[in-house]
C-alpha cells in the first residue's frame, strides 16, 4: 500500500511517497552476532547460508535443505558482489504469516517455514516474534529425515 501526504512549509509544498509494503529482502533490525564471509555474485541479501566445507572463508547459498552443513545464519548485507556480511544470532524482519512464537525451520526450498520439513534435514533457525518478524538463533543440531 503507498501513501501520499502533503505538507506545507513557507509556501513550498512537499510531496513525498511512503511505501508501506513489507520490506523485500528481509531486513535485519538487531544484530548480536554476524561475521563477514566471501560468498557467490548471485547470493543476495535475505539469503539462509552454510559454511562451504572446503573454503571456510565462504558460505554458500542453501537452495534446499538437503546439504550435509548446517545452516549458520542468513545474508544481511553485502559490501562488494563477492562478500557479504551473515547475522548469526538477529532479529530480521520481512517475513509473512508466521504466528507469533511458532518454531521456524529451513524449507525445502532453502527459505524459512513454520512446518518442519517431512524430507532431508530438519532444521530449527528461531521463532517468531510476529507475523512479519524471527528471532535468528540457528540451532546447528538437525534431524534427519528418512527419504
Amino acid at each position: 500500500m503507498k501513501i501520499r501526504f502533503n505538507a506545507l512549509y513557507a509556501r513550498f509544498e512537499i510531496k513525498q511517497e511512503i511505501d508501506t509494503s513489507p520490506a523485500v529482502p528481509p531486513i535485519a533490525l538487531n544484530v548480536w552476532e554476524e561475521l563477514p564471509f566471501n560468498c557467490a555474485p548471485t547470493d543476495a541479501i535475505g539469503d539462509f547460508v552454510y559454511i562451504d566445507p572446503i573454503n571456510a572463508d565462504t558460505v554458500i547459498k542453501n537452495t534446499d535443505n538437503t546439504p550435509n552443513q548446517p545452516t549458520i545464519g542468513i545474508i544481511i548485507a553485502k559490501p562488494t558482489t563477492t562478500t557479504c556480511r551473515v547475522a548469526l544470532n538477529a532479529e530480521i524482519t520481512g517475513f509473512s504469516g508466521l504466528t507469533q512464537g511458532q518454531q521456524v525451520f529451513l524449507s525445502t526450498g532453502g527459505g524459512l517455514t513454520s512446518v518442519p520439513p517431512a524430507t532431508a534435514y530438519v532444521q530449527m533457525l528461531g521463532y517468531a516474534l510476529s507475523p512479519t518478524r524471527i528471532k535468528l538463533e540457528p540451532y546447528i543440531l538437525r534431524a534427519r529425515r528418512a527419504s
